[in-house]
């Protein structure tokens, strides 16, 4: 009886087995498609956003795996029947990207499209779809902190600003300015690139009062609010014209007639000149009423200029002299003499004396007083014999560089000094004159102003 039920149950299972093979040979399912999935951040299909958009996605297939995606940001297109006919759609294996959606007006909607691709190069047919309104944000722009053009300057002035949008700095087309009216005449362009202009006055432009306005412009012609410099309303800045081939750096804050000499020179030659003042700070602030902000702006405004006679007592500018009479020199036919006194404990540090013909100084200080001699070094023993006029406190021996000569040493004084320190020399080709001690005091034998004519039209070619 078992042995009977057992041979039935063999046969009822082998007609089954042989009926559901039937059915699979006869009947076999067609491939699915795969399904597409999409997100972004900010969430959200209707919400207006920003043109900068981060979008990830996904697909599923219930007979096989996703291999690849088509998107598109073109509404028209169609979907392809498969992968090697989508021309028009891009092919990706990503499962996210960051797009930047560009804009032709204030506000543009894009839709994106998404089919995911299956083994069998099946796509999606309904794809995953994202509608973005993008809204253009305006660009903005502002000047650099501690940037604030002079009160009055030459014919040159230094602008810097930075600008910034949300939807991408890409997205800034240019910058454009304009000088004093904002509603006249045409706005100069400058490269989004660019974020300073040294701006060259036309001549027709100097002694007077001007005001520089900046804005930004994106690429869908946006313009950012217009700001202006100087940043107060109130205020304007005074372009002067340079007279003259000469200038006078007056980098003395002590009130001592320092500027005399150097204009009683030039006026006893016949030689037009200009005076500019680093150091005046008329309203007693922390910012010389003159001093510009930059290095560029210092530069080019002494390239105006192809001589140049700077004086300065014991807290020169030397960061700017750095950068400013390297830049200088470097012009053909360019020519400086500079004057300066040192601190008790001026520091070395950083090699400030780097862009002169000095080495370095004596560990040293000397205190020059009144009848103190100079003598010329033996490469100019042409030049007169100096005295000093005032006392001069703290004077530092200079070791002139291999290239340089010594155009000046003290006299000896046991007593203070030993030997001859050198406290004047010259560069190789005579283009750059340093004195470590201030020029217009050395004139007790009331012959610096002809030492000054010597270095002028001997040395430097003047007439």
């Amino acid at each position: 009886m078992k042995l009977k039920i057992f041979l039935l149950i063999c046969a009822l299972c082998e007609i089954l087995f042989l009926g559901c093979g039937q059915k699979i040979t006869d009947n076999p399912i067609a491939n699915q498609p795969p399904e597409t999935r999409l997100t972004f951040y900010p969430d959200g299909s209707l919400a207006t956003t920003t043109s900068r958009q981060v979008l990830h996605w996904w697909g599923d297939d219930p007979d096989g795996k996703v291999v690849m995606f088509l998107y598109t940001w073109d509404i028209n297109l169609p979907v392809p029947p498969g992968y090697q006919s989508s021309e028009g759609w891009t092919r990706t294996t990503a499962n996210l990207d960051t797009f930047s959606l560009k804009f032709t007006n204030l506000d543009t909607i894009y839709t994106f499209r998404i089919s995911a691709v299956d083994d069998q190069g099946l796509v999606d047919p309904t794809p995953a779809i994202q509608t973005f309104p993008v809204a253009n944000s305006r660009p903005e722009v502002e000047f650099i902190a501690n940037t604030e053009i002079p009160e009055t300057t030459f014919t040159v002035a230094s602008f810097y600003w930075q600008g910034t949008d949300l939807d991408g700095e890409e997205t800034l087309e240019r910058y454009e300015y304009i000088l004093d009216d904002t509603l006249a005449g045409a706005w100069k362009s400058i490269a989004a690139e660019s974020t300073f202009i040294n701006l060259k006055i036309p001549d027709e432009l100097a002694n007077q009062n001007h005001v520089f306005y900046l804005r930004a412009v994106d690429i869908a012609g946006v313009f950012s609010k217009i700001i202006r410099m100087p940043k107060n309303d109130r205020n304007i800045w005074h372009v002067k014209r340079p007279i003259g081939n000469i200038l006078i750096i007056d980098d003395f804050e002590v009130v001592d007639q320092g500027e005399r000499l150097y204009v009683q020179t030039l006026d006893s030659l016949g030689l037009e000149y200009s005076i500019w003042n680093i150091k005046l700070n008329r309203n007693g602030d922390t910012k010389y009423d003159l001093m510009p902000a930059s290095v560029d702006m210092f530069t080019e405004t002494m390239l105006l200029f192809d001589r140049v006679l700077w004086y300065t007592d014991s807290n020169p500018h030397f960061e700017e002299a750095q950068i400013t009479i390297p830049r200088y020199l470097k012009i053909e036919n360019k020519k400086i003499v500079f004057s300066t006194q040192f601190k008790e404990f001026f520091s070395e540090q950083g090699d400030p004396l780097e862009f002169s013909p000095v080495d370095n100084l004596g560990k040293t200080s000397y205190d020059v007083f009144p009848g103190t001699i100079l003598q010329p070094g033996s490469a100019k023993s042409n030049f007169p014999v100096l005295k000093a006029n005032k006392w001069i406190p703290f004077v530092k021996e200079l070791t002139p560089k291999l290239s340089a000569q010594v155009v000046y040493r003290l006299e000896e004084n046991p007593l203070l000094w030993q030997g001859q320190p050198v406290v004047a020399v010259v560069n190789a080709d005579n283009s750059f004159y340093f004195f470590g001690v201030p020029f217009h005091q050395l004139n007790g034998n009331q012959n610096a102003r002809r030492l000054l004519a010597i270095i002028l039209k001997d040395e430097f070619g003047l007439p």
